[in-house]
């Protein structure tokens, strides 16, 4: 299994809650957690652009991304 940053997050609160979106239950669909997620993703990308907006094209690097499997 691949721990992401929102599985992550939701153990730090709950554990519980982790477990449950590790198994993909359905959530219940409570309307204000759903508007403070989306919120927190506005604001992380938001904030990513005018991070690399400030710095130059020529000091940026980026890496190719990792298989999920590795060939060995």
């Amino acid at each position: 299994m691949i721990v992401s940053s929102p599985l992550f997050e939701s153990y730090l609160k709950c554990s519980t809650k982790c477990w449950l979106r590790s198994r993909a239950e359905p959530e219940t669909g409570n309307f204000f957690a759903e508007w403070v997620r989306a919120q927190n993703e506005t604001y992380f990308r938001d904030g990513f652009k005018r991070l690399f907006a400030t710095l130059p094209e020529s000091e940026s690097a980026t890496a190719p991304p990792f298989p999920r499997l590795p060939r060995t």
